[in-house]
Formats: C-alpha cells, structure tokens, sequence
C-alpha cells in the first residue's frame, strides 16, 4: 500500500474510516474507524472490496453514534489535508474550496480559519521550514506572521553579537498603546539555546483582566538588553506615542534602570509578593525564619512587617522605627532589622538604599485598585508548560515549538481584546475567588481609614497592624 494512503478518511457505511492494510489474496482491505486511537477507543474494522466497496462487518462500531456531520468533518480535514500536499493555491483558495464541498456545519466543526491554515501548511510540507527555524535559526514562513497571516517577528537583531528575537501582533500592540500601566517578566524554563530568557510585556485589556502583549527571547538580563528591546519596541508605528506611566516588575534593576532610563516620567514598582519572598528569604538566612513563624514577638514583628508597604513611601521610615520599637531589648532580629534598615528604608549615610521606599510602596496602586504583584504573570508562565513538556527532558525547547505557542498566546489576547470592545462586561477568564475580592475589600477600606464617628482613625503601629489582620 503506498505510503500516507492510510491516512485519507473514507466514509464506509456512513462511518469514518481509515484503511489499514490490505488483506492477502484477495480485492478486499482493512479499514479501521478514525477514533480507534483517539479518547473514543472504537475499535471498529469492516472488510471493504476494493472495486465494488461492499463491506463486511468484522467488528462494529462502539462508544460513538453514527453522526452525518461528524463524518463529513472527518472527511472535510482528510480532504484539506490531501489536496494541500499538492497544490500551490493560497490557504485562502483552498478553504473556499472546502466550504464549497462541505455543509457549513462540517467545515466550522473541522476548524476556524487560523486552525485549517495551520493544517495547509503542515501538509505542504512546512517540517523543511521548521528545520530551518529550529537548525538555521531562519525564522520565515507561517513562524513570521501571526495566526491570521499578519507580521509578527517585529525585531530580528543582535546585541554585542548575541540575537534578540521580538514578537507581536499588530493587534497585541495597539492593546499596549492604550495602556498606561504595563506589567514585565522573565522565565528561564522555556528558553531554546542560544537565548537567556522569555521576556514578556503585559498590560490591561479590561478593568481586571492581565494579558501578554509583546515577547522577546534575551540574550541576558543585563540593562543592555532591556534598552535594546525598549528601542526595539518604541520603532513601531503603533507606538509612535506610547507613554507608560508606570510599570510593575520583580526587584532586577536592569529593567527598572531601562524603563526610567527610556520613560523618563514613568513610575517603577516592585512586586509586593516578590518584596516578601526577599524577606522571608533573608530571614531564612540569617536563621530566624522558623521563630518568626511561631514565636512571640518576632511573630507579630513580622506579621506587622508585612503590612508596612501599604504606607505612603515617605512615611515608610517612620512607620519602621514605630515597628521597630516593638522588639523587645535583646532580640534576635537584629541583623535582619539592620539589613531591612540599610537596603530598604533609610540606605546609610553616604547613600540610599538600594530598593527605596518608592520603589515598594503598594499604597496608591492598591488604592487605584491596580495589581501590585506580578502573580498573572507568573500564573501564565504555566501556559507555556506543553511547550517544555514535548521534548519529555530528551531535548531542549525548540525555537519553533516556542514561536507557535506564542502566537497561540497572542491571538487569544487579541481575541480577548476585541470582545471586550464590543462588551466591557464580557467574561474572557475565570471568575476571582470570592475570598480575594472580599480580601481586597477590607485591604481599601483599612487603607481609607476613615471611620464613622465618634471612632477615630488609626495611627501609628495600630494601623499597621489592622492591616495585618486583613493580609
């Protein structure tokens, strides 16, 4: 039997079928049903001759009706599949061709246009293309345009002679252009050799709802790179006056340095959740971790502790000696107090510190109710899991597997975008828990600290800790 005829789906009986094998010494062949090794498991076989394609049944059909439409979607993607291996139309030609044969129910069922494109392109033969993006680094074809056939590889360059790649939509970046707060973040876990990190751009497309915009593949963490894919960035038509006014990151000072080094005016904060892992992590250090979870006072020192970014930055330093003066004489906090001291509140003498109190200040982004972690970012980080996954740790992540998956990402957010256009109450994720909302509740209203009279308002340690308790 030549090869590939087995993939092509026959209707036998009203059934989809695949052919098998012949059988020895006769006009007859094996055809099995096309959900034999799919979730369905039927293991239907029917013995068909082969010039009057009568049937006998050997085994029938299980788990699974007999669906006119479902046949006709099976024979619809055989069909695109075949036709695409020999033919030198336009994806755009050969879909029509498709809706012309096929019912309109069959044709939607057997896939969007993005998704009938993506099997024309694999069946013409785009593993010679893949090699090329995956051996040769040549990044053309399907894996330069988006899902729909529109530029996406925006940049193709070099710094100090090692490549940066960045990708977008041009709807991904007009989302951007009408942000004023971005969210950025690197991973490490997806990277194809040659790149450092996956370097992403978010930002808002509803009042609550964080998205993926822009990606770029490093080739370090150095301040020059991020410089380098700012400029990038700002070339594009869609940005000509992009302005963020401000942006939340992790602590790493090589982006901080290159968004106000680029946005002269824009705000620079730091992940709350971040901040507390640098903590916690110092007091892991220095061995007073476990005390600090159990034992009185060091427990309520760093219960409070946590509740000192929801001041106002210049009131940060003394809110910390209020906080400070708790601590019984004697304690064993003391190093970790002088290193919070130097490195966060007041810096020395000579110098501030190196992450100032505005940097880490959550009080007027939780206010405006915007977010003050990186947490989404981290959460999407997880999306891109398949990614890692297909080499089974046998291989490295391969740059085109990387570049589909992130054209994936990027028409899912331009989707987003546009039905949110059309209706701001449109639902694109899953509803919060209702412990965070009503958490961010009580977080605002301490924060308002307004309370009816005859109550007054909190002051001192006594707020920090009312806002403690609603952490």
């Amino acid at each position: 039997m030549p090869r590939g005829v087995a993939k092509v789906v026959e209707s036998i009986d009203g059934w989809p079928m695949k052919q098998k094998k012949e059988c020895p010494g006769s006009n007859d062949d094996l055809y099995y049903c096309v959900h034999r090794d799919r979730d369905l498991g039927c293991h239907a076989c029917y013995r068909v001759d082969r010039t009057t394609k009568n049937f006998r049944i050997i085994r029938s059909h299980s788990r699974h009706e007999k669906d006119e439409i479902e046949t006709q979607t099976e024979l619809a993607r055989s069909d695109i599949r075949e036709y695409a291996k020999d033919s030198s139309e336009s994806a755009k030609s050969q879909i029509n061709r498709i809706r012309r044969k096929y019912s309109a129910e069959a044709v939607m069922k057997a896939g969007e246009f993005h998704s009938l494109r993506k099997i024309i392109s694999r069946s013409r033969g785009t593993d010679e293309t893949k090699r090329d993006v995956d051996v040769n680094g040549i990044i053309a074809g399907e894996y330069e345009l988006t899902m729909d056939g529109n530029k996406f590889l925006i940049s193709d360059t070099k710094i100090n002679g090692k490549r940066m790649l960045i990708f977008a939509s041009q709807g991904g970046l007009e989302l951007l252009a009408e942000g004023n707060v971005i969210f950025a973040d690197g991973t490490f876990e997806c990277v194809p050799d040659g790149f450092s990190q996956l370097f992403t751009v978010h930002t808002y497309i509803s009042e609550s709802v964080i998205r993926p915009v822009v990606f770029g593949l490093l080739p370090s963490k150095q301040t020059v790179a991020y410089e380098s894919f700012l400029t990038e960035l700002k070339k594009q038509p869609e940005l000509a006056n992009w302005s963020p006014q401000l942006i939340i990151a992790d602590f790493e000072m090589g982006i901080r340095n290159a968004f106000t080094s680029e946005f002269p005016t824009i705000e620079a904060h730091a992940c709350y959740f971040h901040l507390v892992k640098a903590w916690r992590s110092k007091a892991t250090q220095l061995k007073i971790y476990e005390e600090m979870l159990s034992g009185k006072p060091l427990y309520e020192f760093w219960k409070t502790l946590k509740a000192l970014p929801f001041m106002k930055a210049e009131e940060i330093p003394d809110f910390f000696e209020l906080l400070c003066d708790t601590l019984p004489a004697g304690h064993s906090a003391k190093e970790f107090v002088a290193y919070l001291d130097k490195n966060y509140v007041n810096g020395t003498a000579t110098s501030e510190p190196m992450f100032a109190p505005r940097l880490w200040s959550c009080k007027e982004v939780t206010s405006n109710e915007i977010h003050r972690t990186t947490n989404s970012l981290e959460v999407w980080h997880k999306t891109l899991s398949p990614v890692i996954n297909m080499s089974n740790g046998l291989r490295g992540v391969r740059l085109s597997d990387l570049i589909e998956k992130l054209k994936e990402e990027d028409m899912h957010t331009v989707l987003d975008g546009r039905m949110l256009k059309v209706n701001s109450n449109y639902r694109v994720s899953a509803s919060r828990k209702n412990k965070n909302i009503t958490k961010d509740r009580k977080i605002l209203k301490v924060l308002k600290n307004d309370p009816a009279p005859p109550d007054q308002p909190l002051t001192g340690v006594e707020w920090l800790k009312a806002i403690s308790m609603v952490l």
